[in-house]
């Protein structure tokens, strides 16, 4: 996660994450790479959908994700299932099976995968 924030060089890494892997995602030839763009991009977005709800209110107002909250979610939910299409078996795999009954249910996410804090 370190090298995600140095990297990204801001709180919301998680949008640097999603161009990092949208890349990876046209690039890659293999299913296990495809899998894994799909599972950081599901992930990113998610990230959006945890910080409309909240999941860091002192240092993120929720305010500022609200707007494009319902389409992270949708979109988190179509990578995630399109990574487990793919890979049910690696670290990713198991995240995304513990995470997408939440945004399929329309909860809010408790944390967050990307979003960096400051310090």
């Amino acid at each position: 996660m370190k090298s995600v924030c140095r990297n990204a060089g801001r709180s919301d890494a998680f949008r640097w994450v999603k161009a990092q892997a949208d890349s990876l995602l046209h690039e890659a030839s293999d299913s296990a790479a495809i899998a894994e763009a799909h599972f950081l991009l599901g992930f990113a977005d998610q990230d959006v959908v945890a910080l409309a709800g909240g999941a860091v209110p002192d240092l993120e107002p929720p305010s500022r994700y609200q707007a494009e909250a319902a389409a992270a979610r949708d979109r988190a939910v179509e990578h995630l299932r399109l990574g487990l299409n793919l890979d049910s078996t690696s670290l990713w795999a198991l995240q995304a099976k513990r995470d997408l009954p939440v945004l399929v249910q329309g909860r809010t996410p408790k944390g967050t995968h990307f979003y960096c804090f400051p310090g």
